[in-house]
């Protein structure tokens, strides 16, 4: 089924500084009302969507991490990606597929 929702949106190295991509990522995240889990190095950060308190990605248990609206994930100094899951809420699929202003 072909959908012209997004699901997936990238945000590109900043050069000379390793965490400019994961900043931009969670601004983005934070002007949509979605909370993220604190990085953790080898997994990705859980994202809900609401105000919520999320634990790192290794203190999750499998049903936490099974429930994640989205994962953010990529190596420092990288491209960092989100990636809305199918079984996200239709309110968070709105605001992930919000236009920039």
């Amino acid at each position: 089924m072909k959908t012209n929702k997004r699901m997936v949106m990238e945000f590109p190295a900043v050069p000379a500084n390793d965490f400019g991509a994961q900043v931009a990522a969670e601004a983005w995240l934070d002007a949509r009302g979605f909370s993220y889990g604190s990085c953790s190095v080898g997994g990705p950060q859980a994202i809900w969507y609401g105000d919520c308190r999320i634990s790192k990605w290794r203190n999750l248990n499998a049903a936490e991490k099974q429930a994640a609206h989205a994962t953010m994930d990529g190596p420092r100094g990288g491209t960092v990606r989100i990636t809305l899951r199918a079984h996200a809420p239709a309110e968070a699929v709105a605001a992930f597929n919000r236009p920039d202003q």
